[in-house]
């Protein structure tokens, strides 16, 4: 199941992740609304510990790749 959530967040944009993280720390105040709020997006069931997963992953890709854009500037 974490290889699913994993591939989707291949696919998302430097934006969509600063959307989603705000929108999750807008709305989520535990992984258990993480989990609910992330499952009325994706066609799966998401529990509390894949919400805490897919937020802690979803987060460090941004940060790796806000850090990435900030560093290889050419």
């Amino acid at each position: 199941m974490e290889e699913l959530e994993m591939a989707k967040l291949k696919g998302l944009s430097k934006d969509s992740y600063e959307l989603v993280i705000h929108q999750l720390n807008d709305s989520c105040k535990t992984f258990r609304d993480m989990a609910t709020f992330l499952s009325g997006k994706y066609p799966i069931k998401l529990t509390d510990k894949m919400g805490e997963i897919y937020y802690k992953t979803l987060y460090l890709r941004y940060e790796v790749e806000t850090y990435q854009s900030k560093y290889n500037r050419g």
